[in-house]
């Protein structure tokens, strides 16, 4: 049976629920691999879409932007050492690396350097990164992340010693944007794959694993409607049912940018699972 025919059928038709039941064997487990290879085929070229417009928008509209930005940003970093685990640096401090702002509106801080203790914590300020003696600290929504500078120096002998100052901090920039330029095919390409392989493997686990208890559910309601009903024909029924609702999630994150909730989810699921229980059940009737 065709992954196109089965979706929209999926949705209405008792008479493919009968049609899935009446089959021989299989647990509808190659029909989850197909469905996961077509939707996760989708996604990546809907998320591949997405990125590959911003970038060409980005670069029609206004292409020295982000060049600007984060040359505004590199002309602000003063000369830096990292040795034995510490921070140094001749500036006054506390000393803050801001972001303009439009007109009307404050500047942004991104990050503040103080080695002297008067700030410690994030708490302190409202920057995104706190550079301290020891350590850097970068906000979350659920708090901070610790970065330790002696993890750097340990991590390579040739690293014991790290100078950095606005001449490189340039330098890194003008080549990385150079080499998004010259190979931002290869770029989307990587991050393709990667997404196409990673959802690929984890949706078809989770949807397997889904069904397996989502069939358990159809042996239940097979019992309440009194509808004879082998647990592996549960499963390969319920490998269907869940078409419904995971097309409705994917639909619905593809179109706000919200998934369904879960238990919005797991009420579509015993819901198609019930008519296609009760779909098994009319055959019997007649």
């Amino acid at each position: 049976m065709s992954v196109f025919t089965a979706i929209p059928r999926s949705f209405f038709d008792p008479s493919f629920y009968r049609e899935v039941h009446g089959r021989p064997e299989g647990l509808g487990l190659m029909y989850l691999f197909k469905l996961a290879l077509l939707l996760v085929t989708l996604i990546t070229a809907y998320v591949l879409y997405m990125i590959y417009g911003g970038l060409t928008a980005t670069q029609e509209l206004s292409n020295s932007k982000a060049e600007t930005v984060l040359y505004e940003i590199a002309d602000q970093i003063p000369p830096l050492v990292i040795q034995d685990g510490a921070l140094q640096t001749q500036v006054e401090m506390p000393y803050t690396i801001n972001l303009s702002a439009d007109e009307n509106e404050e500047n942004y801080t991104l990050a503040v350097i103080d080695t002297t203790g008067q700030i410690t914590s994030l708490q302190d300020t409202n920057a995104f990164l706190l550079f301290t003696e020891r350590e850097i600290l970068m906000r979350k929504s659920n708090g901070a992340q610790v970065f330790y500078y002696q993890d750097i120096n340990d991590s390579d002998p040739a690293l014991n010693s790290i100078y950095f100052d606005n001449n490189l901090a340039k330098q890194v920039i003008s080549v990385t944007l150079s080499w998004l330029n010259e190979n931002i095919m290869l770029l989307l390409a990587t991050i393709g794959a990667t997404i196409w392989v990673v959802c690929l493997a984890l949706f078809f686990v989770i949807w397997i694993i889904q069904a397996l208890l989502l069939g358990l559910f159809g042996k239940l309601i097979a019992l309440i409607l009194s509808t004879p009903l082998l647990y592996h024909h549960s499963v390969r029924l319920a490998a269907y049912a869940l078409t419904p609702p995971i097309v409705i999630n994917i639909g619905k994150t593809a179109a706000i940018g919200e998934g369904t909730e879960v238990s919005v989810y797991i009420v579509l699921a015993v819901v198609f699972m019930f008519f296609a229980v009760w779909s098994v059940k009319q055959k019997f009737v007649d």
